[in-house]
């Protein structure tokens, strides 16, 4: 009966969820996990949604009013073992934890009180990939996503070093499936996640994260893309002393090489991160380290990159700018015909036209349009490179603006 949300209404009356949430901190560890896969099978969201009646979201409350999930959690210390009874009560928990965000996301609130977080990084921590990390990587990112909540990592220093020990895998080693590298996208949305918490930040710099930052970037491994979208994050943050660490540890000598595409982006065919977000994350780097200031050692250190090899990064800028004019007029073209005014059904959703705008933007990739030309009006303040630029732009015949 465990599917046929029909009877749903009378367990609850019956008080079986109690029933269920003393079981399963009974001390044969067999009994807890057949509540657990029970448990399992009637939160299942895609079973409660299904319910024409809505009635069966009544089961789902009842679970949440007797603290189910909150057991759950006190209990997945008890199945650390690696063995298959153990491993099977892991998922059923992690599946019915995944089924109670689905229906009632603000469940997450007691997750956080039950600190999830720490077990989901011990299931984290195994040397050999598995499928539970698969489930903890997703649950963590769902945490952290939960209303600001990724400020309480601030609270738990040795969670951050844990995050951090876990991404330190991806130093010298590829991803051998894509499994393990959705993994590692999962963690390392995660750490930007934290980079943009002023409460965490201070914790990251004191671990010297820009220190394991610069490993993959360095090796050219699969995680080279995160790493660098992790770096954007950080420079992002407008630290002046993030950007000059970046520098002093030598980060513009594997920035630029990036930039011109040398030795590949470090992607593979199956990468979530696509080659346009790549683009774009190394040039919100270099235009972050340009709004440096002018007249420090660091941003003449910049500089001095795009004065080198005949201007040739001068030029990778220019050549991105110029590869998006067709699709800017295009986008242009679309926007004078109000492509993006809002339709009453849109309003009542709450859409605006900006929005509309901004993810047009995104499709067409106008943010690396964008992220460069940003860049390109900061080099035409340098006489060398502003003599550069107006020669190229000439020679080419581009239609730039680059005044």
């Amino acid at each position: 009966f465990s599917t046929e949300v029909r009877v749903y209404p009378t367990l609850v009356k019956l008080d079986f969820i109690g029933t269920l949430s003393y079981l399963l901190s009974h001390d044969n560890i067999v009994i807890s996990t057949d509540v657990i896969r029970l448990l399992d099978d009637m939160t299942d969201d895609s079973t409660i949604m299904e319910d024409p009646t809505g009635e069966s979201v009544g089961l789902i409350d009842e679970v949440i009013a007797k603290a189910i999930p909150q057991s759950l959690i006190s209990n997945l210390e008890r199945l650390y073992s690696n063995s298959t009874i153990h491993h099977d009560g892991v998922e059923a928990t992690f599946h019915v934890l995944s089924h109670l965000i689905e229906i009632r996301p603000d469940v997450m609130e007691s997750y956080w009180q039950a600190q999830l977080p720490r077990h989901l990084l011990h299931f984290l921590e195994g040397e050999d990939y598995d499928e539970m990390m698969m489930y903890a990587s997703e649950l963590l990112f769902s945490l952290c996503a939960y209303k600001q909540r990724v400020d309480s990592f601030a609270e738990h220093p040795e969670w951050v070093e844990q995050l951090l020990v876990v991404l330190s895998r991806w130093r010298s080693h590829d991803p051998e499936s894509l499994d393990e590298a959705e993994i590692l996208e999962n963690l390392f949305n995660v750490l930007c996640m934290m980079i943009q918490s002023s409460a965490v930040l201070p914790t990251l710099r004191e671990k010297e994260l820009l220190d394991l930052l610069l490993i993959p970037i360095r090796k050219h491994k699969y995680a080279r893309a995160a790493a660098l979208k992790a770096v954007d994050y950080l420079l992002g943050m407008k630290d002046p002393q993030d950007a000059e660490a970046f520098i002093d540890k030598k980060g513009l000598k594997y920035l630029f090489p990036a930039l011109l595409g040398e030795k590949g982006t470090g992607l593979k065919k199956w990468a979530p991160l696509d080659k346009l977000d790549f683009e774009n994350h190394v040039l919100c780097i270099i235009q972050s380290l340009l709004g440096l200031d002018v007249n420090s050692v660091y941003f003449k250190r910049v500089m001095k990159k795009f004065h080198d090899d005949d201007y040739a990064k001068c030029d990778c800028i220019l050549e991105i700018c110029a590869r998006f004019l067709k699709t800017k007029e295009r986008f242009d073209a679309m926007k004078e015909q109000h492509a993006f005014d809002v339709t009453p059904e849109e309003a009542e959703e709450g859409i605006t036209a900006e929005e509309k705008e901004y993810e047009k933007k995104i499709e067409m990739g106008l943010h690396v349009y964008d992220t460069a030309m940003a860049i390109l009006h900061i080099l035409m303040k340098d006489a060398p490179c502003n003599w550069h630029v107006q020669r190229k732009v000439y020679e080419q015949g581009w239609q730039l603006n680059v005044e």
